[in-house]
């Protein structure tokens, strides 16, 4: 019976030394979690073409919906953005500003996109101007 007794005791330390183990490694665990450190929330870095492109922090360029640039071009440089998912297949994220409470559709972009937006938006500009040099012409025509 004393045999038993001892068995039991013997048994019983065994099992708290395995528990001190397993609960050690998983204060080792902690420990190390919590040395990771946490990502740096995305801001706005640049509003390019009248809030028509946001680049963010994190150097990714966001092609804003037309219709929503009203709102990301009086956004501030800054302002903490939280990426969300959005139910429009066209631009399938939500750019939510943290500052003024608003978000605007957005899809991925890149720099090459901007620059091709930024030149046809010049030519549009150069052929305006062509065409109301033109008219300013035809004008004084008329008046002589």
């Amino acid at each position: 019976m004393r045999s038993f007794f001892l068995f039991l005791f013997f048994l019983s330390l065994s099992c708290q030394s395995v528990n001190a183990h397993h609960s050690s490694r998983h204060v080792v665990a902690a420990k190390t979690e919590e040395k990771v450190p946490k990502p740096l929330p995305l801001t706005i870095s640049q509003i390019i073409g009248n809030g028509a492109f946001l680049m963010l922090s994190d150097d990714s360029v966001w092609a804003i919906a037309p219709s929503d640039t009203l709102l990301s071009s009086a956004w501030i440089s800054a302002a903490e953005i939280t990426i969300q998912p959005s139910s429009d297949p066209a631009f399938p994220v939500l750019l939510f500003n943290s500052i003024t409470q608003d978000s605007v559709r957005a899809r991925k972009s890149s720099l090459e996109e901007v620059k091709q937006k930024v030149r046809a938006s010049e030519a549009q500009k150069q052929q305006f101007l062509l065409e109301r040099k033109k008219v300013e012409e035809k004008s004084q025509e008329l008046k002589q």
